[in-house]
């Protein structure tokens, strides 16, 4: 079954740029890559700042995985100010937050809280 992940991922257009250069390249990753992609559950293009953004829910976020390592190899390349990204595990301690996108127009955080269903009336 292997571990999940909820995942965002959003790109300024300088990242979108670095992106599209990194997809058309002949790595034998790239196709996975495109794969990983177009499957995302939300997929979304601001057309004022043309940045964009990826959500995955449920998705197995292995480094080791081609897809997701072209991914992370892009992270790895980019200015932070040009991504953000934020990872939520399985596990209640397993976050992990990248980059310094700060102008990011679809406000993607980390937000932690108590929820709390209140009992059934009786009656």
């Amino acid at each position: 079954m292997g571990y999940r992940s909820e995942v965002a991922l959003v790109l300024s257009q300088e990242g979108v740029t670095a992106l599209k250069q990194k997809l058309s390249s002949n790595d034998s990753r790239i196709p996975a890559a495109q794969g990983l992609l177009g499957h995302a559950s939300i997929h979304y293009v601001d057309a004022a700042s043309k940045a964009e953004l990826w959500q995955w829910d449920w998705l197995k976020w292995y480094p080791e995985y081609q897809d997701v390592s072209v991914l992370e190899n892009l992270m790895d390349d980019l200015d932070e100010a040009h991504y953000r990204f934020i990872r939520i595990g399985e596990d209640e301690e397993d976050t992990e937050v990248r980059g310094q996108f700060w102008d990011d127009p679809f406000h993607v955080s980390l937000i932690r809280g108590i929820d709390i269903a209140p009992p059934q009336q009786q009656g």
